[in-house]
């Protein structure tokens, strides 16, 4: 098993791109076990570079904003967006589904997903909600919408982390996409899948998390195991 895992784009001075993972995701990944290999900034010639590689698996991390032109709005409060990461991430989701590889976007990842297969994004919690629910670095409750999912935690309230700036609605979630968790004060999407392709995603970062939950690993489990919703 080896797994691709994409990277934040950061844009210093004189447009000098660098390219980072966080450590949290390399420590989260060695206590999974997981092999993995990162994505660099690749913008020519995805598919040739990729296809050099046994890749099982594909992680889209947080990070950047997705730029709004994308989901046809003018940048309005979205800033630290990158073009680049979003065309090269475009190209590895086309990549993932003409191989049929599973996909898992976390964070800035699930936004993209949506995005990708035809959703939009409000730009802002903080200018769109009064709520302060979602500020970064904060904690709230989710509710599962997915019956497999309510089967194995019929408690059906998750605790789960916030760090994003950009959001999924209920409204604005893509035609190809449903819905298994959401944030039901705010109609804010928190988990979503495709509907016949093995790739779904979640708005918070299990990677950030001091101890592995249940809910977390059940979910890492079964994409490392193609379940649920990674069956290929």
């Amino acid at each position: 098993m080896l797994i691709l895992v994409t990277q934040r784009i950061f844009e210093l001075k004189n447009d000098y791109l660098v390219t980072g993972l966080e450590n949290d995701y390399a420590f989260y990944f060695q206590k999974l076990g997981i092999n993995y290999m990162l994505m660099p900034l690749i913008t020519k010639d995805v598919k040739k570079y990729l296809s050099q590689f046994p890749i099982s698996h594909i992680i889209l991390t947080g990070g950047n904003d997705i730029t709004p032109t994308l989901y046809n709005q003018e940048v309005v409060f979205t800033s630290g967006f990158s073009l680049l990461r979003d065309e090269l991430e475009y190209e590895i989701i086309n990549y993932a589904i003409e191989k049929k590889l599973p996909v898992l976007g976390i964070c800035r990842g699930m936004q993209l997903l949506n995005v990708y297969f035809g959703g939009s994004l409000i730009q802002s919690i903080i200018n769109f909600f009064s709520s302060k629910k979602h500020l970064p670095n904060t904690r709230h409750y989710i509710k599962l919408t997915e019956e497999n999912l309510i089967n194995e935690f019929p408690e059906n309230e998750i605790e789960v982390n916030s760090y994003h700036n950009q959001a999924v609605l209920v409204t604005t979630l893509s035609p190809n996409l449903k819905s298994f968790a959401i944030d039901k004060e705010l109609n804010i999407v928190e988990g979503l899948q495709h509907k016949s392709h093995p790739i779904a995603g979640i708005q918070w970062h299990p990677e950030r998390e001091r101890v592995l939950n249940k809910f977390d690993y059940f979910l890492i489990r079964n994409f490392l195991d193609k379940k649920l919703f990674w069956k290929v």
